[in-house]
């Protein structure tokens, strides 16, 4: 048996499913719980920064933007991450879309509005 792609269909259809497999665990109650472990966490690791790693800083705001979207129902976006997706849609339209099947990110509608 090969267990190699030979085409691109392929390795979406492999995509699709384990992003469907993933969904359904979401609804395992203690995911929810260490999520919030792991936000209290890199916010506490955010708390600790100097002022002077800025990159460091973004970098743990968007990551931490994006647990509390994972935790919460309502999607409400921190600047950071309304910033970076607006800067990554100007450069690139297909880029963006490609990394929205993957994280968290506003649709472009919302991004054209702003």
């Amino acid at each position: 048996m090969q267990l190699k792609l030979t085409r691109w269909p392929q390795l979406k259809n492999l995509l699709v499913r384990y992003k469907y497999e993933i969904s359904k665990s979401f609804n395992h109650p203690s995911y929810c719980t260490h999520l919030n472990q792991g936000l209290n966490e890199l916010t506490h690791a955010l708390n600790l920064l100097s002022p002077e790693s800025d990159e460091i800083f973004s970098i743990l705001s968007i990551l931490i933007d994006q647990v509390k979207l994972l935790v919460n129902k309502r999607k409400r976006y921190s600047i950071e991450t309304i910033i970076m997706s607006f800067m990554l849609y100007t450069i690139s339209p297909c880029a963006y879309d490609l990394l929205r099947g993957y994280i968290n990110l506003p649709a472009k509608r919302y991004l054209q509005y702003i």
